[in-house]
């Protein structure tokens, strides 16, 4: 997304072989760069290397960006470099951007948006074993409900780390500065569907709305566009034409291939080889179905560069890779993750 927006990012994740090529590289992109952008987690900040390479950056006096994949509290040797820094939510990315740009202590200010994370949706269905089926539509509701410019909405990472919290909702609410918050249960038997949601206040206590939503999988479209208007009508947000355009974009109108595309989004995450694999296969199935289905593109050749990076280091792998984005771009031009599996 940074590049897309016209940034040059150099990041230590591609190209780099032996040892003491790595160490001379890291050193130059940290000299040579504008802003050196510090991405905190749990395993970040418990990093050796991430330590020296911030320690580089402070002492040859760059503009340091301390960006939250999620809220982490910081040791001591990281409290001196960003002492008087403001950290920003990875989820606030156009603060990102405009730190870049203008400078880390204009981002200042005061954040008129309504806050809003879509929790893990539960699977009640009753087989018990769709919850890669519940995972997806959340995915589909943060996407999609990412394209109002006056919500302020959690990434999916945030979301799932609500999972660490074990439904301690007001204290994961006060950590992560977030208002409003959608949960919901899905039942899937076959081709029957059922979506269950809700929209709290915490600051209120109040429950905004409260609804169920029935169909058969080829209406699975339909029900999470009126989740996503739902919550819309309930945060009282004014949609611009373009905003209502987006909201009810569809990557796909072909359900069968939606739902291998979802299935293939569960295999990815286990991040084995056999997971990656089948993820691979089931995009594969899901193009055949709908060659434009642009986020499938994207989404495999993702796939394909991990399988590369992590298992099988055969070049054929990045060439597809390449293909796939480039289509995936000629299909829908602001798919902006396209520029994730080409980094």
């Amino acid at each position: 997304r940074l590049r897309a927006d016209g940034i040059e990012v150099w990041i230590d994740q591609k190209g780099i072989v032996g040892a003491e090529q790595w160490a001379t590289e890291i050193v130059e992109g940290i000299q040579g760069c504008t802003t050196f952008l510090l991405l905190i987690s749990g395993d970040s900040v418990q990093s050796e290397n991430v330590l020296k390479e911030l320690s580089l950056a402070s002492e040859t006096r760059k503009r340091i960006l301390p960006v939250d994949i999620y809220p982490t509290e910081l040791p001591t040797s990281f409290m001196y470099p960003l002492a008087g820094l403001q950290r920003v939510p990875f989820a606030e990315f156009d603060r990102i951007l405009h730190a870049h740009k203008h400078g880390v202590e204009k981002i200042i200010k005061k954040d008129e948006r309504k806050s809003l994370m879509i929790l893990p949706f539960e699977d009640l269905s009753p087989t018990g074993d769709n919850a890669w089926f519940a995972d997806g539509i959340v995915s589909e509701l943060i996407s999609a409900l990412s394209n109002v410019k006056s919500i302020r909405i959690a990434d999916n990472q945030a979301t799932k780390e609500f999972k660490r919290y074990k439904g301690q909702l007001t204290t994961y609410a006060r950590e992560m500065n977030y208002r409003y918050f959608v949960q919901g249960e899905v039942r899937k038997f076959g081709d029957q569907i059922k979506i269950s949601s809700r929209l709290l206040d915490i600051e209120t206590g109040d429950h905004l709305w409260q609804d169920s939503m029935k169909g058969i999988m080829d209406n699975i479209f339909d029900i999470q566009e009126k989740v996503a208007e739902k919550v819309v009508e309930g945060l009282k947000v004014h949609l611009a034409s373009d905003e209502k355009k987006k909201l009810a974009e569809r990557g796909t109108e072909n359900a069968e291939a939606y739902e291998l595309y979802l299935k293939a989004r569960e295999y990815f995450s286990r991040q084995t080889k056999e997971g990656i694999r089948l993820a691979v296969q089931l995009l594969t199935e899901a193009i055949h179905l709908d060659p434009g289905y642009a986020q499938a593109h994207q989404f495999k050749a993702l796939a394909l560069a991990n399988l590369y990076h992590r298992y099988d280091r055969e070049p054929v792998l990045l060439d597809e890779a390449e293909n796939l984005c480039k289509e995936a771009l000629r299909l829908k031009p602001d798919l902006l993750s396209v520029y994730v599996p080409l980094s």
